[in-house]
This record gives structure tokens, C-alpha cells and sequence, in this order.
């Protein structure tokens, strides 16, 4: 979403007092451009809880994310926290931890951007290639997805790649 769309969003959020789960979990998985600036970032009344995870683009069983909240969801989270989840690894957190610190993490994303936008190339080529002219692709930034539009249909599909 554009920066206009998400100042919207966060303005209906506020006038129907709705709050907005912001689920980044491969936000940092750019292939051009500059990414957007978190929802989050737009909320001053603690509407939107953001909520990313390493799993996705470091190890899929690592399991470590973290949530940006405040306002009146804080508490609940800290509260279901300490009763539901007594188990996070400390020795996880802490590698990871020293992972991100050092650069590492970077680098990773640089490698994996770079994999994965040659497979987003070869998505639009293949797209471009064999599918009629009325099937749209358009490039995107970032991301595991892809928005295709079927003009004949009018409808629009979710593709992973």
C-alpha cells in the first residue's frame, strides 16, 4: 500500500475504533525499491499490533518473532505471555540475537533476496510468456507473492512463487 492508503487505513481504524493486525512476516525481503513504512509506524492510539517473525526467512523452525504493541492491548499480551508460553528458549533468542548483531542477518537477506528475485523474474517472464495478453502481472518490489489480474474474469488471484 502506498503511504496515502495506509494513512487512510489507520484513520478508519481510529474512526471505527478497529484495531489492525500488521503481519510483516517477510517484509524484509526486498528485490528493488524502499519498503514501505510499517502501519505501525502511522498509529499514534495503539490500534495496530505489528507482529513479524525470523522463521520465515532465516529457519523455519526457529520459531522467534516478536510483536510491537501498546495502548490497551500491552497488558493482555504480557499477561497471555506468561501463561501460555513459559517455554521461549533463552539460547535461541540469545543466538539469534547475536546473529542480527553482527551483520549476519543482512547478509543473509541479501542472498535470499537475490534467490528469490530470480525466481519472481522468471514468474513475470513465464506469466508474460505463456499466458494470454489479458493475464496481468505487474513487478513487485518485495514479498513471496504475486498479484495477477484476469481481465476476462475481472478477478484477481493470489500466487506464490
Amino acid at each position: 500500500m502506498t503511504v496515502q492508503r495506509r494513512r487512510q487505513l489507520i484513520a478508519l481504524s481510529h474512526r471505527y475504533n478497529v484495531p489492525i493486525l500488521e503481519d510483516d512476516f517477510v517484509g524484509d525481503l526486498r528485490y528493488e525499491g524502499r519498503a514501505q513504512p510499517a502501519l505501525k509506524s502511522f498509529d499514534p492510539g495503539g490500534r495496530v499490533l505489528y507482529v513479524t517473525t525470523f522463521s520465515r526467512m532465516l529457519m523455519p523452525g526457529l520459531l522467534v518473532g516478536f510483536v510491537a504493541a501498546e495502548g490497551p492491548f500491552f497488558d493482555s499480551l504480557v499477561r497471555y505471555k506468561r501463561v501460555n508460553d513459559l517455554t521461549s528458549s533463552n539460547l535461541h533468542q540469545r543466538a539469534l540475537e547475536a546473529y542480527v548483531t553482527v551483520g549476519r542477518y543482512q547478509s543473509h537477506l541479501r542472498r535470499t533476496s537475490a534467490i528469490y528475485r530470480k525466481r519472481r523474474d522468471a514468474l513475470l517472464h513465464a506469466v508474460d510468456r505463456y499466458l494470454p495478453a489479458a493475464v496481468q502481472l505487474k513487478p513487485h518490489q518485495g514479498g513471496l507473492f504475486a498479484w495477477m489480474r484476469l481481465h476476462s474474469s475481472n478477478c484477481i488471484k493470489f500466487l506464490p512463487f
